[in-house]
Protein backbone atom coordinates (compact mmCIF):
# COMPACT_ATOMS: atom_id res chain seq x y z
CA UNK A 1 0.00 0.00 0.00
CA UNK A 2 1.59 2.84 -1.38
CA UNK A 3 1.37 6.28 1.13
CA UNK A 4 0.19 9.94 -0.33
CA UNK A 5 3.43 12.11 -0.16
CA UNK A 6 2.73 14.98 2.37
CA UNK A 7 4.04 18.61 2.39
CA UNK A 8 7.19 18.86 4.15
CA UNK A 9 7.36 21.18 6.95
CA UNK A 10 9.13 23.83 4.55
CA UNK A 11 6.55 23.43 1.61
CA UNK A 12 3.55 23.80 4.12
CA UNK A 13 5.52 27.00 5.60
CA UNK A 14 5.64 27.99 1.83
CA UNK A 15 1.95 27.22 1.30
CA UNK A 16 0.89 29.45 4.15
CA UNK A 17 2.81 32.58 3.54
CA UNK A 18 2.03 32.14 -0.53
CA UNK A 19 -1.74 32.49 0.11
CA UNK A 20 -1.51 34.70 3.27
CA UNK A 21 1.49 37.52 3.70
CA UNK A 22 3.28 37.23 0.52
CA UNK A 23 -0.07 37.39 -1.19
CA UNK A 24 1.05 35.48 -4.11
CA UNK A 25 4.63 36.15 -4.46
CA UNK A 26 6.31 32.57 -4.47
CA UNK A 27 9.90 34.61 -3.68
CA UNK A 28 8.74 36.22 -1.19
CA UNK A 29 6.67 33.22 0.23
CA UNK A 30 9.98 31.21 -0.02
CA UNK A 31 12.26 33.70 1.60
CA UNK A 32 9.45 34.16 4.81
CA UNK A 33 9.33 30.17 4.72
CA UNK A 34 13.28 29.83 5.28
CA UNK A 35 14.51 29.07 1.69
CA UNK A 36 18.50 29.63 1.11
CA UNK A 37 17.43 30.61 -2.70
CA UNK A 38 13.66 31.90 -2.71
CA UNK A 39 13.65 33.48 -6.19
CA UNK A 40 14.86 30.01 -7.50
CA UNK A 41 12.86 27.79 -4.90
CA UNK A 42 9.67 29.72 -5.00
CA UNK A 43 9.39 29.00 -8.76
CA UNK A 44 10.33 25.33 -7.69
CA UNK A 45 7.59 24.72 -5.78
CA UNK A 46 5.22 26.34 -8.18
CA UNK A 47 6.12 23.39 -10.12
CA UNK A 48 5.34 20.79 -7.77
CA UNK A 49 1.83 19.32 -8.26
CA UNK A 50 1.79 18.94 -4.28
CA UNK A 51 2.38 22.06 -3.58
CA UNK A 52 -0.15 23.60 -6.39
CA UNK A 53 -2.97 20.78 -4.61
CA UNK A 54 -2.48 22.23 -1.14
CA UNK A 55 -2.44 25.85 -2.46
CA UNK A 56 -5.66 25.48 -4.45
CA UNK A 57 -7.15 23.79 -1.80
CA UNK A 58 -6.36 26.68 1.03
CA UNK A 59 -7.71 29.30 -1.69
CA UNK A 60 -10.84 27.44 -2.04
CA UNK A 61 -11.31 27.78 1.41
CA UNK A 62 -10.95 31.24 1.72
CA UNK A 63 -12.82 32.25 -1.60
CA UNK A 64 -16.55 33.52 -0.12
CA UNK A 65 -19.55 32.73 -2.54
CA UNK A 66 -21.94 35.00 -3.91
CA UNK A 67 -24.65 34.02 -1.96
CA UNK A 68 -22.38 34.42 0.98
CA UNK A 69 -21.82 37.79 -0.44
CA UNK A 70 -25.48 38.34 -0.48
CA UNK A 71 -26.37 37.04 3.24
CA UNK A 72 -23.50 39.04 4.42
CA UNK A 73 -25.01 42.39 2.72
CA UNK A 74 -28.52 41.29 3.82
CA UNK A 75 -27.45 40.89 7.68
CA UNK A 76 -25.63 44.20 7.42
CA UNK A 77 -28.76 45.95 5.94
CA UNK A 78 -30.86 44.47 8.60
CA UNK A 79 -28.42 44.57 11.57
CA UNK A 80 -29.34 47.01 14.26
CA UNK A 81 -27.75 48.17 18.11
CA UNK A 82 -30.60 46.26 19.47
CA UNK A 83 -28.72 42.94 18.14
CA UNK A 84 -25.96 44.01 20.57
CA UNK A 85 -27.08 45.65 23.44
CA UNK A 86 -29.48 44.75 26.39
CA UNK A 87 -31.86 46.50 29.03
CA UNK A 88 -29.93 47.58 32.40
CA UNK A 89 -31.45 49.01 35.11
CA UNK A 90 -28.88 50.70 36.19
CA UNK A 91 -27.13 52.40 32.94
CA UNK A 92 -30.29 52.26 30.93
CA UNK A 93 -28.35 49.67 28.45
CA UNK A 94 -25.39 47.05 28.17
CA UNK A 95 -23.03 45.74 25.45
CA UNK A 96 -24.36 42.48 25.10
CA UNK A 97 -21.46 40.44 23.02
CA UNK A 98 -22.58 36.87 23.76
CA UNK A 99 -26.40 37.99 22.49
CA UNK A 100 -24.59 39.39 19.16
CA UNK A 101 -22.71 36.25 18.74
CA UNK A 102 -26.22 34.14 19.46
CA UNK A 103 -27.86 35.90 16.32
CA UNK A 104 -24.82 35.38 14.06
CA UNK A 105 -24.62 39.16 14.06
CA UNK A 106 -20.66 39.96 14.96
CA UNK A 107 -19.43 40.07 11.30
CA UNK A 108 -22.13 43.37 11.29
CA UNK A 109 -19.32 45.26 13.36
CA UNK A 110 -17.41 47.46 11.54
CA UNK A 111 -15.40 48.61 15.09
CA UNK A 112 -15.07 48.33 18.81
CA UNK A 113 -13.62 50.16 20.90
CA UNK A 114 -13.34 51.65 24.42
CA UNK A 115 -13.03 55.37 24.92
CA UNK A 116 -13.42 57.32 27.76
CA UNK A 117 -17.21 56.96 28.23
CA UNK A 118 -17.05 53.24 27.66
CA UNK A 119 -17.53 51.11 24.61
CA UNK A 120 -17.89 52.64 21.21
CA UNK A 121 -19.76 50.27 18.95
CA UNK A 122 -20.12 50.85 15.01
CA UNK A 123 -22.34 48.72 12.74
CA UNK A 124 -21.61 48.39 9.01
CA UNK A 125 -23.78 51.09 7.19
CA UNK A 126 -27.38 49.56 6.63
CA UNK A 127 -28.43 52.07 3.54
CA UNK A 128 -24.70 51.22 1.67
CA UNK A 129 -25.71 47.44 1.79
CA UNK A 130 -29.39 47.88 0.79
CA UNK A 131 -28.44 50.17 -1.94
CA UNK A 132 -25.40 47.11 -2.83
CA UNK A 133 -28.60 44.48 -2.85
CA UNK A 134 -30.80 47.33 -4.76
CA UNK A 135 -28.48 47.09 -7.36
CA UNK A 136 -27.87 43.56 -7.40
CA UNK A 137 -31.79 42.66 -7.76
CA UNK A 138 -32.16 45.55 -10.14
CA UNK A 139 -34.57 47.56 -8.49
CA UNK A 140 -33.22 50.48 -9.83
CA UNK A 141 -31.51 51.75 -12.98
CA UNK A 142 -28.35 53.53 -12.70
CA UNK A 143 -29.03 57.37 -12.20
CA UNK A 144 -25.21 58.96 -12.48
CA UNK A 145 -25.52 59.93 -16.15
CA UNK A 146 -29.58 62.27 -15.63
CA UNK A 147 -28.97 62.70 -19.21
CA UNK A 148 -29.69 59.10 -20.30
CA UNK A 149 -32.43 58.17 -22.20
CA UNK A 150 -34.11 55.01 -21.56
CA UNK A 151 -32.57 53.80 -24.97
CA UNK A 152 -29.05 53.98 -23.18
CA UNK A 153 -28.60 57.10 -25.98
CA UNK A 154 -27.50 60.62 -24.02
CA UNK A 155 -28.73 63.81 -25.40
CA UNK A 156 -24.63 64.67 -26.06
CA UNK A 157 -24.63 61.81 -28.70
CA UNK A 158 -27.86 62.84 -29.98
CA UNK A 159 -26.79 66.86 -29.86
CA UNK A 160 -23.35 65.41 -31.77
CA UNK A 161 -25.39 63.51 -34.72
CA UNK A 162 -27.74 66.31 -34.98
CA UNK A 163 -24.27 68.83 -35.35
CA UNK A 164 -23.12 66.14 -37.86
CA UNK A 165 -26.62 65.67 -40.19
CA UNK A 166 -26.32 69.53 -40.11
CA UNK A 167 -23.43 70.25 -41.31
CA UNK A 168 -23.80 67.36 -44.02
CA UNK A 169 -26.93 69.46 -45.17
CA UNK A 170 -25.14 72.34 -45.31
CA UNK A 171 -22.14 71.58 -47.49
CA UNK A 172 -25.00 69.44 -49.86
CA UNK A 173 -27.45 72.70 -49.98
CA UNK A 174 -24.66 74.74 -51.00
CA UNK A 175 -21.30 73.11 -52.05
CA UNK A 176 -20.15 73.83 -48.41
CA UNK A 177 -21.35 77.16 -48.17
CA UNK A 178 -23.37 77.27 -44.93
CA UNK A 179 -27.19 78.41 -45.53
CA UNK A 180 -26.36 76.92 -48.72
CA UNK A 181 -27.13 79.24 -52.15
CA UNK A 182 -29.35 77.21 -55.06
Amino acid sequence: MASERQLTLKQAKFVLYYVGKANGNASEAARRAGYSSPEIQGRQQLRKTIVLDEIARRLEGLAISANEILTRLTDHATSSVDDFIKDDEEMGFKLDLARARKLGRMHCVKKIKHNKYGVELELYDSQAAMDKLGKYHGLWRDTSNLTEEPDGVTDAARNEVRGKLARLRESANGNGVPGGAH
